[in-house]
Formats: C-alpha cells, sequence, structure tokens
C-alpha cells in the first residue's frame, strides 16, 4: 500500500530528476524500480505522477477552485505550477489552512490511485494507460521527419523479414512499380519498424503460401495493404492490436475481410504530411511533460526550451506552427520574451498562446500573442487553441483591396 507521506515525498521532487529517482516511493513501484539510468527512472516516475493528478481532474467542465476540482487544482498549482500555499489561497479564495487540508487530501487521494494502478495493471502502468517502454521509445523516433521514398523503404523492410519468410514458406509479393510509389515525409528508422512489425506479423499469420502488397493513396494519407489468408484470424487481431498500441499515434493498422472469401487484408495508414510542431518556453520540466501527455495522442511534435533565453533562435531556427509561452521564467520574463518574438519579421508571423498563473489578457493581445490560458491548462483548452493557430495560419490573407 503506497502512504500519503510516500506521494509527498515525491511531489516535492517533482522537478529534481535525480532525487526524484531516488525518493521511497520508487521501493513501492518494483517496475519503475527495475529501470538502471536515474533519468529514466525519475522520468518514468514523473510522468506517471502528471498522469494519476490528471486523473483527477473532473470528467466533466466545472469553474476552477469548485470542490469538484479541488484536489486537482491545488496539485496542479502547488507541485507543477510551484505557486505557494500563500499564493494558492489568494487564487482560490481560500484560507491557508484550508489549503494546506485540501492538499492533504488531494495527496491521499493520490496515494489511494497509485496503490490501486499498481494492484490491477502492474507497477508503473496508470488504469487504463497501454503504454510501454517500446512505445515511449517510439514516439521519439518522429521527431525528425524526411522525405523518403516508400518504394525503397517497402524494399528494405522486405529484405529484413526475408529469412523468416523463407523460414516459413511464405512468398512476399511487392507492388511491380516500386518508383512510382509517392515520396512521403517520416522518419526513416520508425518508418522501417514499422513495415517491418506489420510484415513479420503478417507472414507469420499467413497460411496460403503468399502475401500480397499494394498501396493506395487517399487524401492525405498512404495506405499500405498486405493481403493473405490467415491461419489464425482471432491471435492475428490480437497481435495487430498489440502492434497498434506501440505504434499509435504515429500510424494505424486495420484488419478487414480481403477481396476473396477466406482473406484478410491487413493495412497500415502513414500520414504524409508534415505534423505541426508546437515550441513549448516553460522552465519546469512538470509543465513540459503535462503538454507532452496531453498531446500524446495527437500529430503534434512538441519541442522545448527551458530557458527563454533561447527562445528567439530556436523560433527562428524551429519556425514552429506555435509558441506556448510560460511568463514567469528566470533570467527573462515571457512578456520580454513576446516582445523580441513580435518585433523580429522572422519570427513575427509565429502565433503565441500564453500559458501563465498570471492572467492579463489584455497585455497579452497588446503584445501581439493569439491568447492567454491560465493554469492550470486543460487538454481542451490547449487543443482548442492550438487548432485556432492553424485554422488562423492557413487562411489567406484579405486583399489591399478589401
Amino acid at each position: 500500500m503506497i502512504s500519503e507521506a510516500e506521494v509527498h515525498e515525491a511531489l516535492e521532487r517533482l522537478n529534481d530528476s535525480v532525487r526524484l529517482a531516488q525518493c521511497s516511493l520508487v521501493a513501492a513501484l518494483p517496475q519503475i524500480a527495475a529501470l538502471e539510468p536515474l533519468r529514466q527512472r525519475a522520468q518514468k516516475l514523473r510522468a506517471l505522477l502528471l498522469e494519476a493528478i490528471e486523473a483527477l481532474a473532473p470528467p466533466r467542465p466545472v469553474p476552477f477552485g469548485s470542490l469538484e476540482s479541488r484536489a486537482y487544482d491545488v496539485l496542479t498549482l502547488h507541485y507543477i505550477e510551484r505557486s505557494s500555499v500563500v499564493e494558492i489561497a489568494e487564487e482560490l479564495s481560500l484560507s491557508r489552512r484550508q489549503v494546506h487540508r485540501d492538499l492533504k487530501q488531494a495527496e491521499e487521494r493520490l496515494a489511494q490511485l497509485l496503490s490501486s494502478w499498481s494492484d490491477t495493471a502492474g507497477a508503473g502502468d496508470g488504469a487504463g494507460s497501454e503504454a510501454s517502454p517500446a512505445s515511449e521509445e517510439l514516439a521519439l523516433f518522429a521527431q525528425n521527419p524526411t522525405e523518403v521514398r516508400l518504394g525503397t523503404a517497402l524494399r528494405d523492410a522486405v529484405a529484413l523479414v526475408e529469412p523468416l519468410a523463407r523460414q516459413l514458406a511464405v512468398e512476399v509479393r511487392l507492388p511491380p512499380a516500386l518508383g512510382e510509389l509517392p515520396v512521403i515525409l517520416a522518419d526513416r528508422a520508425f518508418l522501417n519498424q514499422m513495415l517491418t512489425q506489420v510484415l513479420s506479423l503478417s507472414i507469420q499469420a499467413c497460411n496460403s503460401g503468399s502475401i500480397n502488397v499494394t498501396v493506395r493513396c487517399s487524401g492525405g494519407d498512404v495506405a499500405v495493404r498486405i493481403g493473405f489468408r490467415p491461419a489464425d484470424h482471432e491471435q492475428l487481431e490480437a497481435r495487430l492490436r498489440q502492434a497498434q498500441r506501440l505504434l499509435q499515434p504515429q500510424a494505424s493498422i486495420s484488419l478487414s475481410d480481403g477481396d476473396e472469401p477466406g482473406t484478410v487484408t491487413v493495412s497500415l495508414t502513414l500520414p504524409t504530411g508534415k505534423p505541426p510542431v508546437l515550441l513549448v518556453v516553460e522552465d519546469n520540466p512538470g509543465a513540459i511533460e503535462l503538454y507532452r501527455r496531453y498531446l500524446a495522442s495527437s500529430n503534434w511534435q512538441v519541442q522545448a526550451a527551458t530557458d527563454p533565453r533561447a527562445t528567439y533562435e530556436l523560433t527562428r531556427r524551429l519556425h514552429p506552427d506555435v509558441v506556448v509561452l510560460d511568463l514567469m521564467m528566470p533570467h527573462v520574463d515571457g512578456w520580454s520574451v513576446l516582445r523580441t518574438l513580435k518585433g523580429h519579421p522572422d519570427t513575427a508571423d509565429v502565433p503565441v498562446i500564453v500559458c501563465s498563473v498570471v492572467d492579463d489578457p489584455a497585455l497579452t493581445r497588446a503584445l501581439g500573442a493569439v491568447c492567454s490560458l491560465p493554469k492550470p491548462v486543460s487538454r481542451a483548452d490547449l487543443l482548442l487553441a492550438l487548432n485556432r493557430c492553424l485554422e488562423s495560419r492557413s487562411r489567406p490573407a484579405p486583399s489591399s483591396g478589401q
């Protein structure tokens, strides 16, 4: 049973990776304790704690500071936004004693939740979370997309699975004109991993001696379709579901009936467009990881700048689709960063969303930001603001005659 004291200690160390990796809570989570590198252990524990805090958020929109959302609000403000008890009391119009009580009760709820997760899902895996170290690593592969010829990638993947196909006496038939297949934007290593895994599963499930690979383009997506006669339909479906958990959200796998009776088609759908890039300017690693979790099931690539002094150079070099900017940071405050970005021609067109405990929408707009989101920011509000930024950038500018 995980105690409130263990949770409290871990939350106090949330932004100190070395001390977090050595806290007493680790011993209660064997899968995390088994991780040797301190940095990896801290990342896994931090992600678990943030997921548990998110699980305390009300399932429906409620007023900030209401009784239903109080546990989530005080934990987010105190441990993620690093607000003091005095600041939280002022923010929520509560006494300091009440804030202390709310924090203690919230930490007790976290301890109970983590205990139930470790009992039912295994230490280190949140309830309902099917993430794994493999899926986390594969998610990082998508951070550097380049132009890749799909025909070349298919040929390379088939060469990798050839020993397995030969062992099982399965022939892999590729499209006749590989050179005419489209060029897609993807990380080469990740694309190779996806194609190899789906081909391997199909070869192992095949019961007919051959599989046929075709490619279909529709809109902004490309589908690699593998048709064959399966030996065990249910087992294939289960293994494909497992593969989908590893590959999401970068690609999707589906299983459907084939053109001929008794055959199936495994489809691996790949996006061809370049995913939007978000630059988060935030000195708090807990907040950065929270944004990453919010966007984990989307196609956003999240880059981070923990030192606000590097914001202009990073924005100029990356030219992200949106910048999310904190205001209360060391060295340079967010207002100055915003003014710098909007004052240079090469960064002035990048939309900026201010996310801070300092809520001053009038000044935010006057300095050129798109909008201001008060912390703690909900996933729904963040996604809505990001989508509005993309929509505004895609609209044609009005002509001078209008």
